[in-house]
């Protein structure tokens, strides 16, 4: 907070993260183009909001986040999202351990440039979770971006609703999608020490972020590989996910962090 560049890394005073599409260091949310002004607030609650603090809710991991704001009021540029990628991959190099970057976000428009800085991220053992899409459509007929890239880190997920099915509004793929989280009136944080109920795949992708970083916890340095079989690998499979996503089932915390323990000499 001194005004200058301490650790060289090329941003000043970026204390919690960076706002790329202002290019500061005041990455808080605003108005965003089409989404609730508390978005980014409402998912980071759900991955790691504080626990045992008799307030609010928990987030399922207690992690650490830094916060990459992409989006100008009008829309998320594509470059925005791969500065903060390489941000991301940056960070990595210079010793922070990031483990996951949540995406909440997505369009119809491939990029070969998003894809390339994603999969520098697989390269360096981050995964990437990425919602599925709000618009009821089929993943494997209608590409959905970030979760449509084929890259070795990318997670795909699908919102579930209160009686394990797939929430009318949520995107699904038998070969796109991976497995559904909660994604129907999720109860999170929001500005002005507050909270509220949202819906969206949006929603459901931070569940598995949360995850990841439970799973790194407890066996830190695993690959991505081996993250994604744990959770992927531990679903429950239920009836109104079958044919929905490629796993067939929802996700499971506790099964996936069995999963590793079973694993482990």
């Amino acid at each position: 907070g001194n005004h200058l560049d301490d650790d060289g890394n090329g941003f000043v005073d970026d204390l919690i993260g960076w706002d790329f599409a202002f290019n500061d260091n005041d990455p808080a949310d605003f108005d965003f183009s089409g989404l609730p002004i508390d978005h980014g607030t409402h998912v980071a609650g759900i991955a790691a909001a504080e626990s045992d603090n008799g307030r609010g809710v928990a987030g399922v991991a207690q992690a650490r986040l830094m916060i990459l704001k992409a989006d100008d009021g009008e829309g998320l540029a594509t470059s925005a999202i791969i500065a903060a990628m390489n941000y991301v991959a940056m960070m990595v190099e210079r010793g922070i351990p990031v483990v996951v970057v949540n995406g909440s976000y997505g369009g119809d428009s491939f990029s070969q440039s998003e894809k390339n800085a994603m999969d520098a991220l697989a390269d360096l053992g981050v995964l990437f979770t990425a919602a599925a899409g709000n618009d009821g459509e089929n993943n494997d007929l209608v590409d959905s971006y970030p979760a449509n890239y084929q890259s070795a880190n990318v997670i795909s997920v699908a919102a579930s609703n209160n009686r394990d099915a797939l929430a009318d509004f949520s995107n699904f793929g038998a070969l796109s999608v991976d497995l559904a989280a909660p994604g129907v009136s999720v109860y999170s944080t929001v500005t002005g020490n507050s909270y509220a109920y949202y819906s969206g795949t949006s929603m459901a992708a931070p569940h598995v972020t949360g995850v990841v970083a439970l799973l790194h916890a407890a066996n830190p340095g695993m690959s991505v590989a081996d993250v994604r079989s744990a959770i992927l690998g531990s679903v429950d499979s239920v009836a109104g996910l079958a044919g929905k996503t490629a796993t067939g089932g929802r996700l499971n915390a506790a099964a996936a962090l069995s999963m590793i323990d079973n694993a482990a000499p």
